[in-house]
């Protein structure tokens, strides 16, 4: 049937598919730049935070501190920097050899021609920038300023590409969209297969009882909505093949009584003719007599 539950169960189903897919591939493209830069910001920020708190604990002196902590901190996001200590002049890199975190840090220092930075974030204690690299084409987010022992930090992480992983990424969202719709296009044309068949088989019974055939009974599972039709339909059933019997029990004797009535009515009215018969005969002789005698 073109306009069967079945069909409308799947095409709804993959079609609010459709729609979340399509509703993905939007806020990937629209808003995915801005989420990407604001957690890379907070990265920097909760890195900023543990070196300031380590400069008020007296670590930024220990190895273990940049062998442990800075080493997670730096492989977990993307981070290199550097921390000038201005007492002793010393200079500590981490995530990255002290030459190029030194650089980096000059050219913050300078901006050099070749950036084109943009402030994104500023306190009394660091600037916070989008640097834009013109001859290597690669963007950073770097983070400098002064900790509050008066030490001297630069943070820097990369900003990878994030508008081609975005369409790589809607472009691996759009085939596996597709691929999902078929797959589950399938499992829920033969999962409603197993919810269709009793109604289906509801409709023939009841189309069986409009013809006036209450044979047939339904026989599926009792235990859901489906199942208390199908009950429902059997106590209907039951009860008007019951009441229709009767109807035909008291359709038979009225019609036995009609035809006794008629019996009765024939029998009364040849009862008549006969009595009228057997008077006219008599009554014709005395009228006879009567003449004669007048």
């Amino acid at each position: 049937m073109k306009h069967s539950i079945r069909n409308q169960f799947a095409g709804m189903f993959i079609g609010m598919m459709a729609a979340t897919i399509i509703f993905t591939w939007l806020i990937n493209s629209v808003f995915l730049d801005d989420y990407y830069m604001k957690e890379k910001q907070k990265n920097l920020i909760q890195f900023y935070n543990v070196l300031n708190e380590a400069s008020k604990n007296k670590k930024l002196n220990e190895e273990e501190f940049y062998d442990v902590t800075m080493a997670n901190l730096c492989g977990r996001y993307n981070i290199n920097g550097l921390v000038i200590h201005m007492e002793t002049q010393k200079m500590k890199a981490f995530g990255a050899d002290e030459e190029q975190a030194t650089r980096q840090l000059w050219d913050n220092l300078l901006f050099l021609d070749r950036q084109s930075p943009t402030l994104l974030k500023e306190s009394a204690s660091y600037q916070m920038m989008l640097v834009k690299d013109k001859i290597s084409k690669t963007d950073h987010i770097n983070i400098w300023g002064n900790l509050e022992n008066g030490d001297l930090f630069l943070l820097r992480t990369p900003l990878e590409s994030i508008r081609d992983s975005a369409k790589i990424s809607n472009r691996f969202l759009a085939y596996v969209g597709i691929i999902s719709a078929i797959v589950s296009g399938c499992i829920i044309w033969i999962l409603t297969k197993k919810y269709t068949e009793p109604i289906l088989e509801l409709a023939q019974i009841s189309e069986k009882m409009a013809n006036l055939d209450f044979e047939a009974k339904y026989q599926g599972k009792k235990d859901n909505e489906i199942g208390i039709l199908g009950d429902n339909i059997n106590f209907m059933s039951r009860e008007l093949e019951k009441t229709i019997s009767e109807l035909k029990s008291a359709n038979i004797a009225l019609q036995r009584d009609i035809e006794e009535k008629i019996q009765i009515d024939q029998m009364r009215q040849e009862f008549i003719s006969n009595v009228s018969h057997e008077l006219k005969t008599p009554l014709a002789v005395i009228s006879g007599y009567a003449e004669g005698l007048a």
